[in-house]
């Protein structure tokens, strides 16, 4: 989808192996990876499953409300996937309005809820995430089995993630409080796309995305009824200067794929290095 009209800000750092591919459609500074590594979900999620814990599901209409209470602790890790199944997810959520995912009891006001979804997402409907602005949502999630839809074909890899109508963070306040800081990692695509017809929007606080292809087309514009002029919905994901308050923590508990303490050192990940046997141990 083309970006003409300038409708998608990224105030923070994007890294991404190619900067000519984004360097005129993304408005923020860019860093060349030079072939980022891909999150190891697959191991991050039988690390952590064990000691993981149910997420409470009310389902009702119109809202569809994911509640992970963190009962007063740092952090708390949460099973995937939802009850539902279907178009190659684990979870598979379709309801007629909006879907709420809410973070409360963390400590000091905040802490992490951490999301394992094994066999990825597909939410249709726009989401709002509400917590204060200093708690975080780390969603970790595989691929799904899809390989028919547009993300898989633009990116080269099945959906992990697909968010279809837009996310909103927000906090406990109200529209106009700042939200929880958002995570999306997968080993396939991330995919934040757009439901023709919605009025929804992204707008999130503190958005970083770490996967194996991230596929963004949106929101839908629409025709001004009164001057005929097509305008954009908003597509905002910032970006704090110093995110060393937000990063810290997760790399202390290792909320994080492929990282190993707060100073950040490489660690050995199964299947990317090979041993051999020594022809001259002296």
């Amino acid at each position: 989808e083309p970006f003409e009209k300038g409708n998608i800000y990224g105030t923070g750092r994007i890294r991404n192996p190619d900067l000519n591919d984004w360097l005129n459609k993304i408005h923020g500074d860019l860093e060349s990876a030079n072939g980022a590594t891909l999150p190891n979900v697959q191991d991050f999620i039988s690390e952590w499953s064990p000691s993981a814990n149910a997420v409470q599901c009310i389902d009702g209409t119109p809202i569809d409300s994911y509640r992970f209470d963190l009962f007063g602790a740092r952090y708390r890790i949460f099973n995937g996937p939802h009850d539902r199944s279907g178009a190659g997810f684990g979870v598979y959520e379709t309801t007629s309005d909006s879907i709420t995912f809410e973070i409360v009891g963390g400590a000091g006001g905040g802490g992490t809820a951490v999301w394992l979804l094994p066999d990825g997402a597909w939410f249709e409907r726009w989401i709002t995430v509400i917590g204060s602005p200093q708690s975080n949502l780390v969603i970790v999630a595989g691929k799904g089995t899809n390989t028919t839809c547009e993300p898989a074909i633009k990116t080269g890899a099945n959906p992990g993630l697909w968010f279809q109508s837009g996310i909103r963070s927000r906090g406990t306040g109200g529209i106009s409080d700042p939200g929880p800081n958002l995570f999306l990692v997968s080993d396939g695509t991330v995919a934040l796309d757009r439901f023709r017809g919605t009025t929804h929007e992204y707008e999130i606080t503190f958005l970083s995305i770490f996967a194996g292809g991230v596929y963004i087309r949106g929101p839908a514009g629409a025709d001004d009824p009164v001057t005929g002029v097509r305008y954009y919905r908003r597509f905002q994901m910032t970006h704090p200067t110093n995110d060393d308050a937000v990063l810290d923590p997760l790399y202390d508990d290792n909320l994080l794929p492929n990282i190993k303490g707060r100073n950040k050192t490489f660690s050995l990940v199964p299947g990317s290095f090979n041993e051999t046997a020594d022809t001259n141990p002296n």
